[in-house]
């Protein structure tokens, strides 16, 4: 279950593997350094001379090494994985290699902005336009609160950001505080943002509890689907979940917390999209911003395809009517996972380059577009829409 969002180098690779057994280590590339005993050494085919002992594990590209070295490997049950093409790894990147299954996946990628860690599938809510599908989050699978916490100490002192999501991951109750606590105590100078529907913060009490744990450079991102309990409940299919939210959200808010409120535009909302810019600016003027979403169509979202899609030329006169008001009121606002060419020129320079690197797609006419390269391009699992041209600008 643990996650990156970009994925410019593949998560999983495949090997020979030396030792039935799995280890989560930064990877040391080509070179002797590194604290030994949370570092996994990883030699190029021209660097098998650079190979030292003491490592928690090793990954060769040699799919042969010298006897010495496997005795070694065997004789002290160091996992090593041999066989993989090492270009896919770079210095400080964390991986977990598993030579109980022959592989490696990547958990947090050293050259990517904005990693992502999936703490659970679980969800207390079921929106009818979520990605993911009630099938993912039918069997539990929360991620070890230990490997997360190993991740985090791992993760190289200058990352930028880091994105804590689920599933809902405030439903890992104690778990998540002590996750809060390694960010806190590991990743000082990392800002991160964490995805929840909010409802657990109706309790004064956990809101309390939160922010003792929550590290100070943290973004609380909630969504706000409704400007009425009806609306809201209706999406997230969850009576009593407005009441929750927008409550949870006040007392965060009062209490000068960042919060980011998050709308995704969906056919059920749309219209209402200025009545939610007046209750976020009537509630939480001080809201550290607000993002207008356009919805990636997987799981839910696919099944209720009749319920939820609406072109997005048809959002373009309510986005920018909502997100004027919220503009004029001082509310940072921004919209995300929108093609430049459905959208309002005059809000360009709000628009965000948002989808994860794995799921942009571009059509064929967007080579012709001079504004190609400050795009955000469609999510992959929009481009089965025929309606949905691009408009070359």
């Amino acid at each position: 279950m643990m996650n990156i969002m970009c994925k410019s180098r593949p998560r999983i690779v495949k090997g020979k593997a030396i030792c039935n057994r799995k280890v989560i280590g930064k990877v040391i590339k080509n070179s002797k350094s590194g604290k030994k005993e949370e570092c996994i050494q990883v030699l190029s085919h021209d660097y098998l001379e650079l190979f030292e002992e003491g490592y928690i594990g090793y990954i060769f590209e040699n799919e042969e090494i010298n006897t010495k070295i496997e005795k070694y490997l065997i004789q002290n049950f160091i996992p090593s994985i041999l066989g993989v093409k090492t270009g896919f790894f770079l210095y400080d990147d964390v991986i977990e290699l598993n030579s109980r299954v022959d592989s490696i996946a990547l958990l947090y990628k050293s050259d990517c902005y904005e990693n992502t860690i999936v703490v659970t599938n679980q969800c207390n809510s079921n929106c009818i336009m979520c990605p993911d599908s009630i099938a993912i989050r039918s069997v539990r699978e929360n991620v070890s609160i230990k490997k997360i916490k190993t991740l985090l100490s791992l993760i190289s002192k200058d990352a930028k950001f880091i994105c804590i999501t689920g599933g809902e991951p405030t439903l890992l109750e104690l778990g998540l505080f002590e996750i809060l606590d390694e960010c806190k105590t590991s990743l000082f100078n990392t800002q991160f943002i964490m995805l929840t529907n909010g409802r657990m913060f109706y309790y004064k009490s956990y809101v309390k509890e939160f922010i003792k744990h929550r590290p100070d450079n943290m973004i609380i991102a909630i969504p706000i689907h409704g400007h009425v309990s009806k609306l809201h409940d209706s999406i997230t299919q969850s009576k009593g979940s407005f009441k929750q939210t927008i409550t949870g959200v006040k007392m965060l808010h009062d209490l000068g917390e960042n919060i980011e409120i998050r709308v995704v535009l969906s056919k059920m909302n749309y219209l209402y999209l200025a009545d939610i810019a007046k209750l976020i600016i009537d509630k939480f003027p001080n809201a550290f911003r607000v993002n207008f979403m356009a919805m990636e169509m997987l799981g839910n979202a696919v099944v209720n395809e009749s319920k939820v899609w609406i072109d997005l030329d048809k959002l373009q006169i309510e986005v920018a009517k909502a997100s004027r008001l919220l503009i004029e009121n001082g509310i940072n606002t921004y919209l995300y996972n929108f093609p430049m060419c459905y959208v309002d020129e005059r809000l360009w320079s709000i628009t965000m380059n948002s989808i994860s690197e794995n799921k942009i797609r571009y059509r064929e006419e967007c080579k012709e577009c001079k504004v190609i390269n400050k795009c955000g391009g469609f999510f992959g699992s929009t481009m089965r829409f025929k309606s949905l041209k691009a408009k070359p600008i």
